[in-house]
């Protein structure tokens, strides 16, 4: 199964940076959103056991979205690997939060840790090639993370923690359009 994935992965990067290849990869789908973070969880779940990092799943309830599923896996599974990278030299509790929220507009994957955070002279270049905060970044993460949303309708902000605490660390946020409804 992993094998599967990895390959599926490779042909749908592979489609994403080669404009003739087929648009099968980049077909948006139905996905259940909250089912299927469980299942992008599991991926990242052992890397954050042996690193004593805490993984926090916040679901309300069951949303769906037609999205691409593997860029969208690709993108979480940067915005994870940063935050894994961000709380690992953290003392005392290490933990990663990913919250769905739906709203009337969108559906948001908030993905929140308790690292140093975004430093104020990158934040204003977050997205752009090699802007990194880390020792020995290259700072293509995040720039790759936006091109792949971008490619199938989502965007990716930092909002700025204005007073309310939400965490020490650095918020990422995974903005989906909601599915068109048809009426009949």
């Amino acid at each position: 199964q992993d094998t599967e994935r990895l390959c599926t992965m490779v042909d749908d990067f592979m489609a994403l940076i080669n404009p003739t290849a087929s648009s099968e990869a980049l077909a948006l789908v139905p996905l259940d959103i909250g089912t299927w973070l469980h299942s992008v969880l599991d991926v990242v779940k052992p890397r954050a056991q042996l690193a004593e990092v805490e993984l926090r799943l916040k679901l309300d309830e069951r949303v769906f979205v037609n999205t691409c599923q593997v860029s969208l896996h690709q993108v979480m599974m940067i915005l994870l690997t940063n935050s894994l990278d961000a709380v690992s030299d953290q003392t005392g509790p290490r933990w990663i939060g990913i919250d769905l929220v739906q709203t009337p507009e969108e559906v948001r994957i908030v993905v929140r840790d308790n690292g140093p955070g975004i430093s104020d002279h990158v934040r204003p270049y977050l997205f752009e090639p090699f802007a990194s905060s880390k020792p020995h970044g290259l700072g293509i993460g995040l720039s790759l993370a936006r091109l792949l949303a971008q490619r199938f309708g989502a965007q990716l902000s930092a909002p700025v923690d204005q007073g309310q605490c939400l965490s020490a660390g650095a918020t990422i946020v995974v903005h989906l359009p909601l599915p068109l409804q048809i009426d009949n």
